[in-house]
């Protein structure tokens, strides 16, 4: 029992050693930083954080160009600013002083009394760790709920892992135990992506952009082609949101520029997203040349690209995915046939057409001329749907969370839309009303391809819902 005494004397003397706050500090430049505090030096494109055994940890600074001669001059512990010159020295051929210092908000202490045994873990060797914090949204800074933000780092033992994080409904993320120092974040929504070079620094959480809470996909993060159609313009959502697209002709006005895009594997294996409006005016069948669309489709899906169909475009599944999804549809054809320039591909300089010009006015790729305006003048099926207003719910879990709720009015104005009478195998419905699917998606199991399908549109009808899903519909694609 004597030992007793001795042992509470051990234990409080480990806990007063704990007790106090560390007091280590840094010198840089003549100045006095204080524990974790961090300090960006815009002449030597460095930032360094004051660590617990009073060295500098510094990381190349991310965008910064810096003063010329200034990082031969700069050393946290050597000549110049940092080093015995001491301070109000010039620090090379920059002519940099210390006012050129500038100190980032200080993140406070990793270790308080009752707050863990963070300062104690430092002092023996655990792994510092750090995070990074902002908000993902599309180029006109529209918030993107459940967008995947992860990066490539290295745990305490020093192995190569990948950490990911997913934004809440908000678009707001935190993406933690990230390693110290230079480290590129992607930010990601379906196929669109940006990526962020950011420091990250140990015990604190940065922001993945300093000069915006914001972190905006760029408006070329995907590639995104739109074959016009009648009914629908999905592509003004695409633009709208700030991302930058290519339209092909494939409406009534003409659709070689469409055809062009499906048939030459050289144009279509430019995109990572294919939009194809309600009212496309191309028949899949009765051609070599619609054989080969279907092929290119079928390898463009197959090598990872997304595909969006809407309503009366439904012709494209039937040929290309026959057993993915069956319509309350008639198919009756375009007859278009008969005209080899209203179904060529590479069409001979007799037809007039040519696949890259733009239309008169500058609306979709694809040279308008007066021969083509018989070529394919109505779209080559029809189906059966009643009008009126539709009570749906949103099975999908990422769209329920990008909408914030269950349900959705959907407002069918006119009849004769394509519904769906039943799916196949590996097709997921995303809203249904009842029984009855109006959205759907299957992936391929492979390469991660998708192809969307829904029977309301971007047109006259879309409510607010309606405008909403489609947008979440694209960040799933």
């Amino acid at each position: 029992m004597k030992i007793l005494p001795w042992l509470f004397l051990i234990v409080a003397g480990l806990w007063g050693c704990a007790d106090p706050a560390p007091s280590a500090s840094c010198e840089l430049g003549g100045q006095t930083l204080e524990l974790d505090e961090v300090v960006e030096d815009q002449a030597t494109c460095q930032v360094c954080q004051c660590q617990a055994n009073g060295s500098l940890s510094c990381f190349p600074l991310p965008g910064c160009v810096g003063l010329p001669g200034a990082a031969d001059a700069f050393s946290p512990g050597g000549g110049g600013p940092g080093g015995p010159d001491g301070p109000g020295r010039d620090a090379g051929a920059g002519g940099r002083r210390l006012q050129q210092l500038r100190r980032r908000r200080r993140p406070g202490r990793a270790w308080r009394r009752g707050g863990g045994w963070g300062w104690w873990r430092g002092r023996r060797g655990a792994c510092p760790q750090g995070a990074v914090n902002g908000l993902a949204c599309a180029p006109d800074g529209t918030p993107i709920g459940g967008a995947r933000v992860h990066a490539e780092t290295t745990d305490c033992d020093g192995r190569p892992v990948t950490r990911e994080a997913f934004a809440s409904a908000d678009g707001h993320f935190r993406l933690d135990g990230l390693a110290p120092g230079p480290t590129t974040v992607f930010v990601t929504a379906g196929r669109f992506q940006g990526r962020y070079d950011v420091v990250v620094l140990a015990d604190r959480s940065v922001p993945v952009d300093e000069r915006s809470d914001k972190e905006c996909l760029p408006s070329n993060s995907a590639e995104v082609a739109a074959i016009t159609g009648e009914y629908d313009r999905i592509e003004q959502i695409v633009g709208g949101l700030g991302f930058d697209f290519t339209a092909w002709c494939g409406d009534t006005l003409g659709n070689y520029g469409g055809r062009a895009l499906l048939g030459r594997w050289d144009l279509l294996s430019r995109y990572d997203v294919l939009l194809i409006n309600c009212g496309f005016t191309i028949d899949l069948t009765g051609s070599a040349e619609g054989r080969q669309m279907i092929t290119n489709l079928r390898r463009f899906v197959a090598e990872g690209g997304a595909v969006y169909i809407s309503d009366l475009a439904a012709n494209v599944i039937e040929a290309a995915w026959p057993d993915k999804i069956r319509f309350d549809s008639e198919y009756f054809g375009t007859g278009a046939g008969i005209d080899p320039c209203c179904t060529c591909i590479d069409c001979p300089a007799r037809c007039g057409a040519q696949a890259e010009a733009p239309r008169p006015g500058g609306q979709c790729r694809g040279g308008l001329n007066a021969g083509e305006l018989l070529c394919g003048h109505e779209p080559p099926l029809e189906g059966f749907g009643d009008p009126g207003r539709r009570r749906a719910q949103i099975i999908d879990p990422a769209l329920r969370q990008f909408l914030g709720r269950d349900v959705l009015d959907v407002n069918f104005d006119q009849g004769g839309w394509m519904g769906i009478l039943g799916v196949g195998a590996g097709v997921d419905v995303l809203v249904a009303d009842g029984r009855e699917p109006l959205m759907v998606m299957f992936t391929d199991p492979a390469s991660g391809g998708r192809v969307a399908f829904t029977t309301f549109h971007n047109e006259a009808q879309a409510t607010a819902d309606v405008q909403q899903i489609l947008t979440a519909l694209l960040f799933q694609l």
